[in-house]
C-alpha cells in the first residue's frame, strides 16, 4: 500500500469513527422520563405521577334540604368502656376507565358531637365483599379487606368534619367502603354522631350503610350488618361525607401492578 493509499484509509476510519460517536451521543441525549414520585399508602410504597391539576371532589353523599337524617354513633373507646364501640361505613363506587385511580387525599364527613370534645378518630377504608354472613340465603355487600387504617386528626365538634389523609390513598375502579370512628376516651357517655342523608345516595351501584357494635340488634354486636334494616339503628340508608383528591391516568404499564387494590 503505498503513501497516497495509506493517508485515504487513515480518513476513512476517522470519518466512520466519528460517525459512530456522533450517533452514540444523540442517543444518550435522548429525553429520559423522571421517576415519578413515591406516596405511601398505608403500609405499602407505591411509584405514582406527580399531582396533576386542582384538588376535586370525586364523591359527594352529603344530604339535600331540610331536615337531615338521624344522627347515628360511631365512636370507640378505652378500657372496660371499649365494650359499647359503635362503628358505622358507608359504600361508593368508582367507574373509571382502565389505568384510571383516585387519589383521595381527605375527607369530609356531617356530623354532631355529643359529651365530651373529640380531637381524634380512625379512618378506614375497605374493599367491598359479597358475603352470606348476614343471611344464610342471602349475598349481601360489606365491607371486607382493609386497604387503609389509620389514626387521624380531626375536630369533631364541627358539623363539616374535615380529614386530611396522612398519606395518599389510591385506589382503582371499584366498590369500597369507608370509616369514620370518633376515639373518645373511657367515658362511654360521649359520643360522635354520624349524620345520615336525609335520601337515598344519588349514586348508582351503592350499597345501604353498615353498622356493627353496642345497640345494634341482630347480632349486629360483632359482624357487619346494614344498618337500618337488620341493626334497627337510624332511619335513612345511606350518611353523608364527601371525597376529595384527584384523578390520574397512568401510562407507565410497569408499575401498575404496584398500584392495584
Amino acid at each position: 500500500m503505498n503513501n497516497k493509499h495509506l493517508t485515504i484509509y487513515v480518513w476513512l476510519v476517522i470519518v466512520l469513527a466519528s460517525l459512530f460517536v456522533s450517533g452514540a451521543v444523540l442517543a444518550s441525549e435522548e429525553p429520559v422520563r423522571a421517576r415519578p414520585p413515591s406516596i405511601s399508602n398505608n403500609s405499602a410504597r407505591e411509584s405514582v405521577p406527580g399531582q396533576v391539576g386542582p384538588q376535586a371532589i370525586l364523591w359527594d353523599q352529603t344530604g339535600v334540604g331540610v331536615p337531615a337524617g338521624d344522627n347515628d354513633s360511631s365512636s370507640s373507646y378505652t378500657g372496660s368502656s371499649s365494650q359499647y364501640n359503635r362503628q358505622i361505613a358507608d359504600d361508593f363506587v368508582i367507574s373509571e376507565p382502565v389505568n384510571t385511580y383516585w387519589l383521595i387525599n381527605s375527607v369530609e364527613v356531617i356530623g354532631v358531637a355529643g359529651g365530651g370534645v373529640g380531637t381524634s378518630a380512625t379512618l378506614q377504608f375497605y374493599k367491598d365483599a359479597i358475603t352470606n354472613t348476614v343471611s344464610i340465603t342471602t349475598t349481601y355487600h360489606l365491607p371486607g379487606a382493609s386497604v387503609y387504617n389509620s389514626p387521624v386528626s380531626a375536630s369533631l365538634t364541627a358539623s363539616t368534619v374535615v380529614i386530611t389523609l396522612p398519606t395518599t390513598l389510591v385506589l382503582g375502579s371499584g366498590t369500597y367502603w369507608m370509616s369514620v370512628q370518633a376515639n373518645l376516651g373511657s367515658n362511654a357517655g360521649d359520643n360522635w354522631y354520624w349524620t345520615e342523608r336525609n335520601n337515598a345516595s344519588p349514586y348508582t351501584g351503592t350499597q345501604p350503610s353498615v353498622f356493627k357494635g353496642k345497640g345494634g340488634s341482630d347480632g349486629c354486636q360483632t359482624v357487619w350488618k346494614p344498618r337500618r334494616t337488620f341493626c334497627w339503628i337510624g332511619i335513612n340508608p345511606d350518611m353523608q361525607f364527601r371525597l376529595k383528591g384527584i384523578k390520574v391516568t397512568f401510562s407507565d404499564f410497569i408499575r401498575l401492578p404496584l398500584i392495584m387494590r
